[in-house]
């Protein structure tokens, strides 16, 4: 009798550890934290990206804009949706007019641990004059809980803006950016759809905002864009920076 109640006694504890640990399970199952996975520079308040239509033809009216973002938890084999609202008190953009944000686009693939908030922004003629700002914000749902970094910001215009690729690295090379230094900058290297210079060819070392072994290459450039100034354009001044171009490119090269 003894021996069939310790026998009792063994289920029932085994029975709740299994409890338990199914518990402890579900548990870490509802708390996958979900972030913006972009770098915040120091002087941004949060994570961001930004769009310019300025380098697209007239007829481009519409960019569906991708926000990186990321979890830590169980991989699932299944799409898992995930919850984002618009932080309306510092969103200067309008919906339905200037962006639309699409309730059933924003899904964890099945299998990953990484997905996008998707928005599609909308070219207005305002954008010819200002910049706007859309700004979301991870929601709690079934599937995630907002992590460290749940705000992600936007900002579109149709106006030329400090591209995103204007690192720090840049700017040791370059020197501070302005509208006309980089319009200037972009036409040298022949690029006429606003991007990186330093991410195509022969350039393509020049990536995670850190100079690699095409630091020697990058300099070049820049010399080679120096003369370009004096000698085609004269080297125009600059009121943004208020000094010359040339005067105004960094000390590094």
């Amino acid at each position: 009798m003894k021996q069939l109640k310790f026998i009792v006694i063994c289920l029932a504890a085994l029975l709740t550890l299994s409890s338990c640990k199914k518990d402890s399970l579900m548990f870490f199952d509802d708390n996958n934290y979900l972030y913006v996975n972009l770098t915040k520079e120091s002087t941004q308040v949060y994570p961001q990206r930004s769009f310019t239509f300025t380098f697209g033809a007239e007829h481009i009216t519409e960019k569906v804009f991708q926000i990186p973002v990321k979890f830590a938890g169980r991989l699932s084999d299944k799409d898992r949706s995930f919850k984002v609202s618009v932080v309306d008190s510092l969103t200067t953009a309008l919906r339905g007019e200037d962006f639309e944000i699409v309730a059933d686009q924003q899904k964890i693939p099945a299998g990953k641990s990484e997905g996008y908030i998707e928005i599609k922004l909308k070219r207005t003629a305002k954008m010819k004059t200002a910049t706007y700002a859309v700004v979301f914000k991870i929601e709690d749902n079934e599937n995630f809980k907002p992590g460290q970094e749940p705000i992600a910001k936007v900002l579109v215009s149709d106006r030329l803006i400090k591209p995103e690729w204007w690192v720090a690295q840049h700017v040791r090379i370059l020197g501070a950016y302005s509208n006309l230094k980089c319009l200037l900058w972009l036409e040298y290297m022949q690029v006429s759809d606003g991007t990186d210079p330093w991410s195509v060819a022969p350039y393509m070392g020049l990536t995670f905002n850190v100079l690699t072994i095409n630091e020697a290459k990058a300099k070049s450039s820049v010399l080679s864009f120096k003369n370009w100034l004096r000698s085609e354009k004269g080297d125009p001044y600059d009121p943004e920076l208020n000094n010359s171009v040339i005067l105004s490119l960094g000390t590094a090269y």
